[in-house]
Order: C-alpha cells, then sequence, then structure tokens
C-alpha cells in the first residue's frame, strides 16, 4: 500500500510546455533524476506555447487526447458521433449507369467499387440514428455500408476516428513503457 504522500506521484501531462515546466514537480518528486528525464524527453503535453500557434504541438499531444478521454469517460458517458467520411458500394441505378466504364476500366460490372460522402452534419450516434437512405428498388442485395465513427468529445479529439485513434495510442503507451523498462525505470 502507497504511503499518503505517494499517492500523488504519477505521470505528468499537460496542455503546455510552461505548465508542465512549472507544475511537475508536484507529479513526480521522489522520483530519479533519470526517470525524470525521461519524461522530459517524452515531452509530456499538447502545445510547446499556446501564444504562438506556430510554434507547434509536443511529442506528447497523444498522451494528452488520452488523459483528456480518460478523465471524461470517468466522469461522463463518452458520446461517439458519425464522422464525416461515409462510403457505400454502388446501388443498383449507378451500377447500371456506369456498367461500360465499370467492364472497360476493371474488366467486371461487379467489381466492389464504393462511393464516399459526406453526412449532412456530424451528428450524436443514437438509437434510430439515420445514417443514410435509399429507395428499396436501389439497394443492391450485396451492398456494403462503410461509417467512421469518431469521438464526439472532449473537445480536442471530436472528430477522431475511434478505433485507429484508439490503436495508435496503444502503441505509444506501449512505446513509452517499453523504454522505460530498457533503461530500468520500471
Amino acid at each position: 500500500m502507497p504511503k499518503a504522500k505517494d499517492r500523488r506521484i504519477y505521470f505528468p501531462i499537460y496542455e503546455t510546455a510552461s505548465e508542465y515546466t512549472s507544475d511537475k514537480m508536484g507529479k513526480i518528486k521522489g522520483m530519479t533524476d533519470a526517470a525524470i528525464k525521461a519524461i522530459d524527453d517524452i515531452q509530456p503535453y499538447y502545445r510547446i506555447d499556446p501564444a504562438d500557434y506556430f510554434a507547434g504541438i509536443g511529442k506528447g499531444t497523444e498522451l494528452f487526447w488520452l488523459d483528456k478521454v480518460n478523465n471524461r469517460d470517468k466522469h461522463c458517458l463518452l458520446i461517439p458521433v458519425i464522422g464525416d467520411v461515409v462510403s457505400h458500394s454502388l446501388q443498383k441505378s449507378k451500377r447500371a449507369e456506369l456498367a461500360n466504364l465499370l467492364q472497360s476500366a476493371l474488366g467486371s460490372t461487379s467489381a466492389n467499387i464504393r462511393i464516399a460522402f459526406n453526412p449532412a452534419a456530424v451528428r450524436p450516434l443514437v438509437d434510430g440514428s439515420e445514417l443514410c437512405t435509399f429507395p428499396i428498388a436501389d439497394v443492391d442485395d450485396n451492398m456494403e455500408f462503410g461509417f467512421q465513427i469518431a469521438f464526439g468529445e472532449p473537445p480536442c479529439v471530436r472528430g477522431k476516428e475511434i478505433l485507429s485513434t484508439l490503436v495508435s495510442w496503444h502503441k505509444n503507451v506501449r512505446e513509452i513503457i517499453e523504454s522505460f523498462d530498457s533503461k530500468g525505470l520500471l
């Protein structure tokens, strides 16, 4: 069981480099110099300088996003939204219209071609959400649909596709852990 004072020691993540620099010692006090240097090298903050738009972002941007989603998820239900990239395979009328072109370009009129379109607006997904509509006569029996499901909140990740973002965060955190382990910091 950690001592009461040790419970406040944790990996520091901040929005700006200046917040990180001024406040990090309260979270890492008691860590070894090697651990502090390893954390400093990660740059666990989102913005280098929020006043300078062109100053860029820190290497810890994904950690900042993950921290915000984690904090939001602890206190509220995360609401996914439909993203702005959705697609569907050709409907019957479009396939018939493009039959000659498909045959000459792809050697088949049954090639799996998708049409991308933008929904009217990025919006929360709720039971019964209408994502795409076609007249029933135009729906092909083997039609395929692709929808990008994205984070709706917090604002820093709004619109980021959920699955690929989580995979990227996982890779980033795994690399940090492996790096710390290789340095004997775990």
